[in-house]
């Protein structure tokens, strides 16, 4: 799709009246499934546009929520909590969109002090647990470079270590998932192994290679790296699944069959390409590259198990759907120069504007979703993203999709 770009921008109309009409109040200031996450679509689109009414909107939701940060105190989630406003936060400051804040110091404080209990329960979890909150001091290190935000991201790198489940001669690393695990209604909420970089041993794997990459801990990092990828890798199954989606401590695996940024063989590449450029292992980035072309000429929109956001609709959103397809799939052409990877991104990018018009986004019976994971502002943004073609506001990070900081 040579027109990608203008084709795309026809639509944001359409994308911003469903921001409007399903934005709601939350209890809770949360950044991946509420209005905070419609101010990071907002100033996104004030960024590229440069229209100030906006920024006036993202601006409301945020001063709201600074209004109310005393009532979430006890909540240190970073998808549903205080860690994801300071992220964001940190995030405008580093995009010299709000001037340094220094309340964001008292913060730290607390964060880093929420980090603790998520250890001592081993409880790393992307969105409940300190992987997610782990991300706020990667923010927070980015713009300071200090000695206190480096050595809570050094502290960090032990604490994965103590975390992890040592296999096979202390040459394979994992970690267990035991919070997941008691949500989902199989073998009794029986422990597992997960491969999914939303709530599994992905986002950890990642994580260590951003410290790699700062060089904090780095030859700790990169022998741990190098276990977890060894783990990985050994647990590879068939194609086009390629890995597990959990695996149980008797050898017992589930597959999921499907593309999306939570879980599937994508969610796996993502963190072993940025395994790989850290490590700087060329092995390893070639066989990345191969899978996700392999899964890129494989799927499509009637095999990749999507599901349906609405009845005859497919899943268009960021998390499990369409526009998160196309978006990694354009991240791994961007970064592997590869027009055919390009092209891929583009064709799950024009299913998702087919049935955008389709949406019933007022209908309360059958959806009643918000935010960036599930609702339309992350299609928003990844349709800015093929728009506007830039680097220059990498929301990707909070997701930790963004393999072109390697």
């Amino acid at each position: 799709m040579k027109n990608a770009p203008k084709f795309l921008e026809t639509f944001l109309p359409q994308i911003n009246e469903a921001v409007t009409n399903t934005a709601k109040k939350r209890d809770e200031v949360a950044l991946y499934v509420g209005d905070l996450g419609n101010a990071v679509y907002w100033t996104y689109l004030y960024k590229v546009t440069g229209d100030e009414q906006y920024f006036a909107k993202a601006d409301e939701i945020v001063s709201e929520h600074m209004d109310k940060l005393n009532e979430y105190v006890y909540n240190y989630k970073f998808a549903y909590g205080i860690p994801g406003f300071a992220w964001f936060i940190q995030f405008l400051v580093n995009n010299d969109i709000l001037e340094p804040q220094e309340y964001l110091e008292e913060l730290d404080q607390h964060i880093e002090k929420s980090l603790r209990w998520n250890y001592e329960d081993k409880h790393y979890d992307l969105f409940t647990g300190y992987i997610g909150k782990l991300l706020y001091f990667v923010e927070r290190y980015e713009a300071t470079k200090n000695e206190y935000h480096k050595s809570v991201l050094a502290n960090a790198v032990q604490e994965i270590y103590k975390s992890a489940t040592i296999q096979k001669d202390g040459e394979h690393i994992t970690w267990l998932d035991t919070y997941t695990s008691y949500y989902v209604n199989f073998r009794g909420g029986e422990p597992f192994y997960g491969f999914g970089m939303s709530h599994g041993v992905p986002s950890l794997i990642y994580f260590l290679a951003v410290c790699s990459d700062f060089g904090i801990n780095k030859e700790f990092a990169d022998d741990i790296l190098r276990k977890s990828v060894r783990y990985v890798l050994d647990n590879q199954i068939d194609a086009p699944d390629y890995f597990p989606d959990r695996l149980y401590n008797d050898g017992y695996y589930t597959k999921v069959h499907t593309l999306a940024w939570c879980y599937g063989v994508l969610s796996v590449c993502i963190s072993l390409y940025a395994a790989a450029k850290a490590l700087k292992d060329d092995d390893l980035l070639q066989k990345v590259y191969d899978i996700v072309k392999d899964s890129a000429a494989y799927y499509n929109l009637e095999n990749a198990n999507l599901g349906f956001s609405a009845p005859g609709c497919p899943n268009l959103f960021f998390c499990h759907g369409t526009a998160g397809v196309g978006h990694i799939f354009h991240k791994f052409g961007k970064v592997y120069n590869d027009d055919f990877l390009k092209e891929k991104g583009d064709y799950w990018l024009t299913q998702t504007a087919k049935y955008l018009p389709k949406f019933p986004w007022t209908d309360k019976e059958i959806y009643e979703g918000t935010g960036i994971v599930e609702g339309p502002s992350g299609i928003g943004m990844i349709f800015l993203d093929r728009i506007s073609q830039s680097e220059d506001y990498n929301w990707n990070k909070m997701f930790m999709s963004d393999i072109d900081r390697f």
